[in-house]
This record gives C-alpha cells, sequence and structure tokens, in this order.
C-alpha cells in the first residue's frame, strides 16, 4: 500500500491558497492561450544550454528526463514534485515561516503508469495526469525519494483532475509544532543538509543548528510519537477524491 502513497510538504502564505498546481501552471507564470508553446521554448533553451554542464551519460533521453532535470532546478514545468518519504515531506512543511501552518498533502495512486506512456519523446501530448519515476538524475532527487506527477492540463488543479482510482489528502500542520517538528526530524536524520545534499545544504543547516534551542522536556518524545505515526494516521481509510484534515494542532 505504501508503495502507491506519495507525500508532498508546503507552506502557503497568509491570505494566499494554494492549490496543487506545477509551477508552470500558477498565475505568476500563465501567459496568454498559447502557454504551451512558451513551455516548450523554455525546455528547449533549458536542454540548448544545459549540455554544457553534462556528460553525454548525465543527459536525458527524451523529453520526460529533461523536464524532470528542469524541474529539479527551477525551471517552470508541468510537473509536480512528490516523495515517497513521508519525513521529507514533513520536512518541506515546517522548514521555514513559523508564524504560518503548513501542509502535508498526501496522493494515493495505485494504478501503475502504462511504459508506453512514456516511452515516447512528448510529455505535452498525455491525456490525464500521469506519475513518472525518473532516474535518480541529480543527487537531490535521490536524497528526497523524488517522483513526479505530469499534469494533463497545468493549469488545473490536481483535485480537479484526479483519476478515478486517485485521493488526494491534505493534512494542516499547526504553525505551533512546527519548530519542534523540525527539530525531531532532524533527530532522525532529516534537514537541510540531507535533502540538499551539497555545500548549498550543509551551511544553511548548520546556521540553523547553531541558533536552535534544544527542545523543553518531553516535547521530543511528544514530536517523535507524532512523526512516527503520522503516516499510519495518513493513510487510514482514504478515499477517493480531495479532502482535508488537521493535525497536530
Amino acid at each position: 500500500m505504501l508503495r502507491d502513497t506519495f507525500n508532498r510538504g508546503k507552506v502557503t502564505c497568509l491570505n494566499i491558497q494554494h492549490e496543487l498546481k506545477p509551477s508552470v501552471g500558477r498565475k505568476e507564470f500563465v501567459p496568454p492561450a498559447n502557454f504551451s508553446n512558451k513551455e516548450k521554448g523554455y525546455l528547449g533553451l533549458f536542454k540548448r544550454h544545459a549540455v554544457a554542464f553534462l556528460s553525454q551519460n548525465e543527459q536525458p533521453q527524451n523529453d520526460w528526463g529533461w523536464s524532470a532535470l528542469a524541474q529539479h532546478h527551477g525551471l517552470p514545468t508541468r510537473m509536480l514534485d512528490w516523495t515517497i518519504n513521508l519525513n521529507v515531506a514533513l520536512y518541506f512543511s515546517v522548514c521555514n515561516h513559523e508564524d504560518i501552518d503548513g501542509y502535508v498533502y498526501v496522493l494515493r495512486a495505485p494504478k501503475k503508469t502504462r511504459a508506453s506512456m512514456i516511452s515516447g519523446d512528448d510529455p505535452f501530448a498525455i491525456k490525464e495526469a500521469t506519475k513518472y519515476v525518473s532516474r535518480m538524475i541529480t543527487p537531490r532527487l535521490l536524497a528526497q525519494d523524488g517522483l513526479f506527477v505530469v499534469f494533463h492540463d497545468p493549469v488545473l488543479p490536481l483535485d480537479k483532475q484526479l483519476r478515478k482510482d486517485w485521493a488526494v489528502t491534505r493534512i494542516q500542520i499547526s504553525a505551533r509544532c512546527k519548530r519542534d517538528m523540525r527539530y525531531v526530524l532532524n533527530r532522525l536524520g532529516v534537514n537541510r543538509a540531507s535533502v540538499f545534499p551539497g555545500l548549498d545544504g550543509l551551511a544553511p543547516h548548520l546556521n540553523w543548528w547553531n541558533d536552535v534551542a534544544p527542545l523543553a522536556k518531553g516535547s521530543e518524545k511528544w514530536g517523535v510519537e507524532r512523526v512516527l505515526t503520522l503516516d499510519c494516521r495518513l493513510n487510514c481509510g482514504m478515499k477517493t477524491g480531495f479532502y482535508s484534515k488537521k493535525l497536530l494542532r
């Protein structure tokens, strides 16, 4: 069952409703009606310039792989990042903005993607939302246990185009719990340095670790219990469709 469950952590800014849309479908990017051509143009430019930084073996074999690589380096694409590791999703929901609630989205998507769907070269031609597990093309993707959902219509939120056998649950993490949760996740080995391997992840992690204060007596046990049992609580009784819970209040 857990193989069919994927997680996404997110912090939503005040007064802004976060929807499960890929970056290319969000308001800050969406151009006029021909945005698909602009999206393809962006990817083409990325491919043209990225080859200078990749060996022959590192270069993706088709636009599925190129889109995954571009997504992980910040280019707007129709892919949305997910992880099979709940603790990684929890980290992204609590790692900043301690005054704002965080969210963990849990996607149950049991149906396997047909190999024929991704054997072609065109992720822009799919007819429905599709799971895509790429090669571990970057250390970051491997560290985050990452995979993607590729959108047929990037402007439409995922909960509006769910396949019949898919379900999404949104779990709200109270702002007052975020600091403790981040501390506990670090004790479990999930932190900025682990999810962003390299010097760019290590330095911010050490800055945070230098400033953070130990938890009050009893708090860590509370946090560990919540982290270690949340996966079971999220996966009990999920129904088809989209619904929301508030936990860790």
